[in-house]
């Protein structure tokens, strides 16, 4: 799960950073211990079957990565929650949003507008439909000012001057002349 693979790749990696290996071992021991025994309450107990191991599994992993998130926090004397949790819940929103008009054209035009029985006509609905979501996502991360869009807009600007950017370079490469003996490896 997500959850697991965030605790695993960067939680716990921070922690090997401030080489403490200790908390990430403890609360490793505490999500296994409680994995186990929910599993087999979930299997066991209740009769669950796959139900229950998969609801023990989630439910252990997510506390796996609160914990290993909260003691990192207090570790390391806090680091930026808001824009860890802002941020993502404003993209999440720009995302629904996008997806509400994504689904509303697309359904009006496919009904009056494109013969999606042909190849052509569904390739330009999902094109008409693709650049309308894309323009309302655009917006709404402007308007809610998002960062990784500001990060986007400055590197497609710096993609759009590439020319400029290489010829106020200051590094040359020479080629070798034809006096210079050229060598091989």
């Amino acid at each position: 799960s997500l959850f697991s693979f965030i605790s695993t790749h960067v939680l716990v990696r921070g922690f090997y950073a401030l080489h403490n290996t200790k908390i990430p071992l403890i609360i490793s021991l505490v999500s296994v211990a409680l994995s186990v025994s929910l599993s087999y309450a979930g299997v066991f107990i209740f009769s669950w079957g796959i139900l229950g191991l998969a609801s023990a599994m989630s439910i252990s992993a997510v506390l796996h990565f609160v914990l290993l998130f909260l003691f990192l926090h207090k570790e390391i004397g806090g680091f930026g929650v808001e824009s860890l949790i802002i941020s993502p819940l404003k993209i999440a929103f720009a995302s629904a949003i996008m997806g509400l008009f994504l689904w509303g054209p697309m359904r009006l035009l496919d009904q009056f507008v494109f013969d999606t029985t042909r190849t052509l006509p569904l390739i330009g609905l999902t094109l008409v439909a693709g650049l309308i979501g894309g323009f309302v996502y655009f917006l709404l991360a402007y308007i809610l000012g998002l960062p990784e869009f500001t990060a986007y807009i400055t590197l497609i600007r710096k993609i759009g001057n590439w020319r400029q950017v290489l010829t106020a370079s200051e590094e040359v490469m020479e080629t070798p002349s034809q006096t210079q003996e050229i060598n091989p490896l």
